[in-house]
């Protein structure tokens, strides 16, 4: 999110981590560690 505007805050990027379905139930990531010096982000399923 930018929420450079804090009054109008926009999606400026997502990464889906089930392409395989757009429904609106559950289907993603449980955990996630973006806080790797390389920049790498784990996530589990």
């Amino acid at each position: 999110m930018d929420i450079s505007d804090i009054s109008n805050p926009t999606e400026s990027a997502f990464f889906d981590v089930y392409p395989a379905s757009n429904n609106t139930s559950f289907d993603g990531t449980w955990s996630n560690f973006p806080y790797y010096g390389s920049g790498n982000i784990v996530v589990t399923v």
